[in-house]
């Protein structure tokens, strides 16, 4: 290649594998544990990287990178047990799990960047990436009263997933210098894409023999995902006067996510839609930042800043399952003023303060009323009547030092504390847990540290340090409420 590009490859591939056989604390063998194993079986890894870059010297400079990797995991367990019951007689179980995971992976990336002028320029970044994955999980076991030959209970389990997907991304970085000093202007824009789909299939078959019945309990499940994500930001600073700047930024960004998820059961051959776990989710959200901060510097005697942040949005989601379809959507504004100044004693000492409070709106998932069943054993229900989260925060820090005794003192104190709190209201029955969250005050923490230095001569110095914190934090189970201090 020229002395302009250079282009670099390497690839790696190596096996690694493991003893079924776990190791206690105390140091003695356990296998015994084959439904939750430790090891990790044999493991195959493949890597190749490819990176380049071309440097001309001009305005233009251009570099990027391939990744490829492939993991592969296979493990085969197999255990005994002999469980010796009261009045001599045992039962014995008998398992064989054999589990496969393996991965791939592809990524490339790109960026150049251009320096259209002395006091332009533009940065530019590309990628692709893909992936594939799939698992495997065998298991059969067999339970036997007092001996092999009187076999009472069988199970077999298939589980099977894969999944597949790939995603693109754009993104522009443009900065403009101006001949004022402290004049700039700055720009990004982005786009992302990925999508995915995966399927899965679990089988699971349990056989009595005395009395002699079957129990089949066969699921089939698919899931489409799709992510868009579109971010643009813009942002000036202007210099007010000699010893003062003020700053303006903009950002836009837009979500939208896609799922549409299928289970269904299978009984005599014949497949049905599980209407509880099947449903399809779709949501957006357009999110506009709206920042503008004033900053004053007073030849290192006083400076403050203030800033008023603002970010309008709109929201919408579309759930369809459960034999309910819902639309909801929601507008608002969230809030976020502050103060910091600061105050320089002499060159060596200092006391700053800063204070911001931030208006919270809930979630639109946090407001949904369909339940989510996707789990049934955690069930996550929405509440309408949530209200938004005001969180306050306050820092304070002083450095107090002495050049001629050698000697500095430090103390950091920060407080933080929120109203009507978004908690889970956790309800537990011996079926499934269900969570709903809820508004609750109580939360809060604090933090105090000091530190001390001084050095007594040229070889010995020494420090002290003192720190301790103190917080509350919220509990609802079962409909009762703790607070609980640390």
């Amino acid at each position: 290649m020229s002395h302009d590009t250079r282009i670099t490859a390497i690839a790696k591939m190596n096996n690694t594998g493991m003893s079924d056989v776990g190791i206690t604390s105390s140091g003695n063998a356990d296998n015994t544990k084959t439904s939750n194993p430790s090891a990790t079986g044999i493991t195959k890894r493949r890597l190749a990287d490819i990176t380049f870059s071309n440097d001309a010297g001009g305005k233009l400079k251009l570099n990027g990178s391939y990744n490829a990797w492939y993991n592969g995991n296979k493990q085969t367990q197999s255990s005994l047990r002999n469980t010796y019951l009261p009045g001599d007689s045992s039962l014995i179980q008998q398992q064989q799990r054999d589990v496969s995971n393996n991965s791939l992976n592809h990524r490339l990336s790109i960026r150049s960047d251009w320096a259209i002028d002395s006091m332009q320029s533009l940065q530019s970044d590309a990628g692709f990436s893909y992936r594939k994955n799939d698992a495997n999980t065998n298991s059969n076991d067999g339970t036997y009263y007092n001996n092999t030959d009187n076999l009472s209970f069988t199970r077999k389990s298939d589980v099977s997933s894969a999944g597949e997907g790939y995603g693109l991304n754009l993104n522009n970085n443009y900065r403009k210098r101006f001949h004022k000093p402290k004049r700039t202007l700055t720009a990004n824009a982005s786009v992302r894409y990925n999508k995915d789909n995966n399927i899965g299939d679990n089988y699971n078959t349990n056989q009595y023999y005395y009395p002699a019945s079957t129990n089949k309990n066969d699921f089939i499940s698919g899931e489409d995902k799709t992510t868009v994500n579109a971010r643009g930001n813009i942002s000036y600073n202007e210099p007010v006067t000699k010893y003062s700047t003020m700053t303006l930024s903009y950002s836009y960004t837009y979500n939208k996510n896609e799922n549409d998820r299928n289970v269904s059961t299978i009984l005599n051959g014949d497949r049905f839609t599980d209407s509880i776990q099947s449903r399809l989710n779709n949501n957006y959200s357009n999110e506009h930042g709206i920042s503008l901060s004033y900053y004053h510097n007073r030849e290192d005697k006083f400076r403050f800043s203030l800033q008023m942040d603002a970010q309008p949005f709109s929201r919408g989601i579309s759930l369809s399952g459960f034999n309910n379809n819902y639309n909801l959507k929601q507008n608002g504004i969230n809030y976020s003023p502050g103060l910091y100044t600061r105050y320089d004693f002499s060159k060596t000492s200092n006391i700053s303060l800063h204070y911001n409070v931030a208006l919270r709106v809930p979630e639109l998932s946090q407001l949904q009323v369909i339940p989510d069943y996707r789990d049934s054993l955690n069930i996550y229900l929405g509440n309408p009547n949530l209200t938004g989260e005001k969180r306050h925060n306050v820092y304070m820090y002083t450095m107090l030092a002495d050049k001629k005794a050698k000697s500095s003192f430090s103390i950091n104190i920060n407080a933080n504390l929120v109203q009507d709190k978004v908690v889970n209201d956790i309800t537990i029955t011996a079926s499934k847990r269900v969570s709903k969250p809820v508004n609750a005050n109580g939360y809060y923490s604090t933090g105090i540290s000091m530190n001390y230095n001084n050095k007594l001569n040229k070889y010995i110095s020494y420090s002290l340090t003192a720190s301790g914190n103190q917080s509350s934090n919220i509990t609802i189970t079962n409909g009762v409420q703790q607070l609980i201090p640390n």
